[in-house]
C-alpha cells in the first residue's frame, strides 16, 4: 500500500472513495476502520487514553440523531 498523507478530513474522504471505488465496498470498510484503530492509538499514545475516548465519543454523537431511524448512507458515486 501506498504512503497516504492527508491535509483535511476531505482528502481522507477522497482516499476511501478511491478505495471504494476500486477494490469494493468491504475494502474501503476495512481500510476505514485501519485508519479509525491507528488514529485512536495515535492519539492515546500522545495524549492518553481519555482524550482518544472524547474524540471518538465526538464522532458517535455527531452521527446519532433521535430521529434517525436508519444508518446514514455515504453517497459516493
Amino acid at each position: 500500500m501506498a504512503e497516504l498523507s492527508f491535509e483535511t478530513p476531505d482528502d481522507a474522504m477522497a482516499a476511501l472513495k478511491a478505495i471504494y471505488l476500486r477494490d469494493g465496498a468491504d475494502a474501503a470498510l476495512r481500510a476505514a476502520r485501519d485508519l479509525l484503530v491507528v488514529g485512536s492509538t495515535f492519539i492515546a499514545a500522545t495524549q492518553g487514553p481519555d482524550e482518544a475516548m472524547k474524540d471518538l465519543a465526538i464522532v458517535t454523537r455527531m452521527h446519532k440523531k433521535p430521529s434517525q431511524t436508519r444508518r446514514p448512507t455515504l453517497r459516493l458515486r
